[in-house]
């Protein structure tokens, strides 16, 4: 079976990518609404074909810099889209930021001189490796996330 990988930054300001039937790949902001993520997850899915899902994984314990809203709003959506992704019967692989930002190799978010400058630093890298998408903020994490599921074995901690 072909791979049909989508990736999902679950977070309120995330995104997502995914490979078409076509092999183009897609890419949307995180919808605002439940109603929302839960109808384009299913256009993915059901139009698409997408058989596989690589959601960030997301720490148990936020810290000081992420204020409790948004951390609500993360846990919502990474639940949400865990259980209705696992309810269609598609594959599903958490992946730690670590574990997807390692192989790029360009450095922290404390050397990039923080959040704002390392999120843009991410996109610039995501713009490099796709040139021809057009990415934004929202949507940069789930393309290299999209990026390490696709250089990925069934292993997701085994790049190929």
């Amino acid at each position: 079976m072909e791979r049909r990988i989508l990736a999902l930054d679950p977070g309120k300001s995330g995104g997502l990518v995914w490979c078409a039937r076509d092999g183009s790949l897609q890419t949307a902001k995180m919808p605002d609404t439940e109603g929302n993520i839960r109808d384009l997850l299913r256009s993915a899915v059901a139009s698409d074909g997408v058989n596989e899902a690589w959601i960030e994984n997301i720490p148990k314990y936020v810290g000081h810099a992420i204020p409790s809203s948004a951390a609500a709003v993360l846990f919502d959506n990474f639940g949400l889209l865990k259980g209705l992704l696992m309810g269609w019967g598609i594959k599903l692989y958490l992946v730690t930021p670590q574990t997807w930002q390692k192989p790029l190799r360009l450095g922290t978010v404390a050397g990039a001189g923080g959040k704002p400058e390392w999120k843009r630093k991410l996109l610039a890298e995501a713009q490099r490796r796709y040139p021809t998408l057009h990415l934004t903020l929202a949507t940069a994490d789930a393309c290299l996330i999209y990026d390490h599921a696709h250089r990925c074995s069934s292993d997701p901690s085994q790049p190929q």
